[in-house]
């Protein structure tokens, strides 16, 4: 799974009018689903870090990092 890093989104555009594009808190990220898996004895979290976007991406302007979660089904 991937997401973007919704930090940088966090600080108002307008400081004036503290406005935000959206409220990344209404929204269900990566970070949320390893939380869940964490504590699940189903599941092992492979990777679970924020990676910067490559070079030339074309919305690399808008997002700058993106969360990687990667787990496996443990095996019966």
């Amino acid at each position: 799974m991937v997401g973007h890093d919704l930090e940088p989104m966090r600080a108002p555009l307008d400081t004036h009018a503290d406005s935000r594009p959206f409220g990344p808190d209404a929204y269900i990220g990566v970070d949320d689903f390893a939380a869940a898996l964490a504590g699940s004895p189903d599941w092992d979290i492979v990777v679970h870090e924020q990676r910067p976007r490559p070079p030339g991406a074309a919305s690399a302007s808008h997002h700058v990092d993106d969360v990687v979660l990667r787990a496996r089904r443990r095996a019966d």
